[in-house]
């Protein structure tokens, strides 16, 4: 879940050309950022409810989240969940700068909670040039800066018997930084086998050595159970919304199959970051982790073990000569994961008979130069990467078969940039890049089925035209035009039983426009008001996809609205109250290739009133809100091209919150 709790808020009245930005290695204030990036920045979530991070991510343009039940999360960044069923895949997240997907490519965003970030910043587009392989884009999470010694903690109720406890407790000196927090999250959910309960505690220290050295490290211990009531028909989803899936075809219902997801995780990042002199610096950091994964579904009742390692290293280069300003960077990183599967019968929620056991490592490798060259108004951005893949996988169960590896051809990666400043109030950049994304483990061996060896990568093509302007100073508008053009595209299928398998769909044309445009004015002391919108137009269609006797050439790719368009408002008054209301609009889309069926456009309103009071040293925030005001019945998240029409998954009609934070 991610999300930045308001208590823990740091200033963000800054005029918006005064914060710098970090993304491609490159630090740089936010109006002359050379690529397309959204910013969530600490305090974001005080808008919105503190249940999940939904509404604050797809207040982005271009950028999605769908929560098909409670812990159930699909991230898409420029229509990247095309190939991703469920969970995150073909985004390569960082915290911290270290690895966070794991060398499968798979990142499980759903174990993480609200206090692990100062900071979100996400690159759209292909990020491979210098992230590792990737066509869906890059998520850099900050970890928080606990430069300041308090405590906090939160609670809150809300509709469906939604329990939310956050605990955080930092400390500051002179040579370090640590802090400590718990949060834990329990509900039932608006639907029958819905429930979650989701447990993290988190450390992380920051360390100064002398003048010229910072050690850091972040600890994170999760465990995780949501159940999964599985997709429904369009005569169920009308008669019952909040039913689970019910049997039929021979297979139990999701409440018969204790269909869930059970997840435990360790994480554990150790970096340090290195003032070299003479304009050299140097951050390293390796991670070490495991992820647990007890899957009980209708089908099968699957168990996986995922060890596994990273490492990044990246050196920085700055020299000033003249009226020219060099910034280079070069670096290496490396995964190796191990994962073995083993899939039984499904007893009524119990491990039945022992049908299959594999095992499948994956490794990744990359390196990357980039170069920045300044003179005056004007910048060029070059950068270069080399990115190898290796998936090897052995069998011992029903039959011991050999080891068979499928290593993918090494991709050279190229990103080019050319930047100007038009004044001190506008700014234009064009840019091409490319991608390569090879399959992840989880579509060459889906729902423990059999291992698809023919699964090829994607690769892509991306042209990029992006304009900055700020004409007042707290006054941003923001437009991108771009062109992707995609290969080999990994599109998912769904089988009778709800299992996924994977195919190579031809290619995708995947032109579109983004907009954003924000305000504040007045001071937070007095009375102090902000706008926001955004647009996106997605009219992305396939390129030349036949399949057996079906062509579905020029038809619109399946799960992505044409249109997505946000509004929202803050106003703080009296010193003491804030008051916020949000407006979120997504057309109707395709549910399937053939474009035969339609999910509805969705309307969803929602509005948060809260009180904040110091007293002495500490400051007491109350806060209630509700979502989906309209009352509509929508469902936030499809299962695409899924067998027998069971394309639905329900999201809560009105419901309500009341939320209580304490700081010091």
């Amino acid at each position: 879940m991610l999300y930045l709790l308001p208590a823990l808020a740091q200033d963000t009245t800054k005029a918006l050309d005064e914060v710098t930005i970090q993304a491609y290695g490159l630090a740089t204030p936010g109006l002359r950022v050379a690529a397309p990036i959204e910013r969530i920045p600490a305090g974001s979530g005080g808008q919105f409810a503190p249940a999940s991070a939904v509404p604050v991510v797809n207040s982005l343009a271009g950028i999605r989240l769908e929560e098909r039940s409670p812990g159930s999360y699909r991230l898409s960044i420029r229509g990247s969940s095309l190939r991703s069923p469920f969970g995150v895949r073909n985004v390569k997240v960082y915290l911290g700068g270290i690895p966070f997907t794991d060398p499968g490519g798979v990142s499980y965003l759903n174990q993480l909670g609200p206090l692990q970030f100062s900071g979100a910043t996400f690159i759209k587009g292909p990020g491979s040039s210098m992230y590792g392989a990737g066509t869906g884009g890059v998520l850099l999470l900050e970890p928080p800066a606990a430069d300041t010694t308090g405590i906090a903690a939160g609670y809150s109720y809300g509709s469906y018997r939604q329990h939310t406890l956050l605990a955080d407790l930092r400390w500051h000196s002179r040579q370090a930084d640590q802090a400590l927090s718990y949060q834990q999250m329990t509900g039932r959910g608006y639907r029958e086998q819905s429930a979650l309960d989701r447990k993290l505690l988190q450390w992380n220290g920051r360390y100064r050595i002398g003048g010229r050295q910072e050690l850091f490290a972040i600890l994170l211990l999760g465990k995780l159970h949501y159940e999964t009531p599985g997709g429904l028909t369009k005569e169920e989803y009308d008669r019952d919304p909040a039913a689970a899936r019910p049997a039929g075809n021979g297979f139990p219902s999701a409440v018969a199959a204790g269909a869930a997801i059970r997840q435990q995780m360790a994480w554990l990042g150790v970096g340090l970051k290195t003032a070299m002199g003479k304009g050299f610096r140097n951050q390293t950091g390796a991670g070490l982790a495991y992820t647990g994964l007890t899957n009980p579904a209708i089908r099968n009742y699957a168990v996986t073990t995922q060890p596994q390692a990273g490492i990044r290293s990246v050196l920085s280069y700055e020299r000033e000569a003249g009226a020219w300003l060099l910034r280079a960077n070069a670096g290496v990183e490396g995964q190796s994961g191990w994962s073995e599967v083993q899939v039984y019968a499904n007893k009524e929620g119990q491990k039945g008979l022992q049908q299959r056991r594999e095992q499948i490592r994956a490794m990744q490798g990359a390196a990357f130069i980039q170069s920045a060259l300044t003179s005056g108004d004007w910048e060029l951005v070059l950068g270069l990467s080399l990115n190898a893949v290796k998936i090897r996988y052995a069998q011992s169960l029903p039959l011991a078969t050999g080891t068979l590896d499928r290593s993918f051809k090494p991709q050279l990666i190229p990103r080019a940039v050319l930047s100007r400043a038009l004044g001190k109030r506008a700014f234009l950049y064009a840019s091409f890049s490319r991608g390569f994304s090879p399959p992840v483990t989880e579509e060459l061996l889906p729902s423990g089925t059999t291992f698809n060896s023919l699964l090829q990568p994607e690769t892509g093509q991306n042209y990029e035209l992006g304009f900055r302007y700020r004409p007042l100073p707290r006054l941003m508008a923001v437009l991108n035009a771009y062109y992707f053009r995609l290969q080999h595209t990994i599109v998912q299928r769904r089988d009778a039983g709800g299992g996924d398998y994977y195919i190579n769909a031809g290619g995708t044309r995947q032109p579109g426009i983004e907009a954003t445009l924000s305000y504040e004015a007045g001071r937070p002391e007095d009375c102090a008001w902000s706008l926001r919108g955004s647009y996106a137009f997605q009219p992305y269609r396939y390129a030349g996809f036949v399949r057996g006797q079906e062509d579905y050439s020029g038809k619109a790719l399946p799960g992505l609205a044409k249109h997505n368009l946000y509004t929202g408002a803050e106003l703080n008054f009296l010193r003491h109250f804030v008051v916020a209301a949000h407006y979120y609009y997504s057309s109707a889309l395709p549910l399937d290739d053939a474009n035969t069926v339609y999910g509805d456009p969705v309307h969803l309103v929602s509005a948060r009133a809260g009180y904040r009071l110091s007293k002495g040293r500490f400051l007491i925030s109350v806060f209630t809100g509700a979502d989906n005001l309209l009352d509509r019945r929508y469902s936030l998240g499809y299962d695409i091209n899924a067998a027998g029409g069971r394309y639905y998954n329900a999201a809560p009609r009105r419901n309500y919150y009341l939320q209580l934070l304490l700081s010091r």
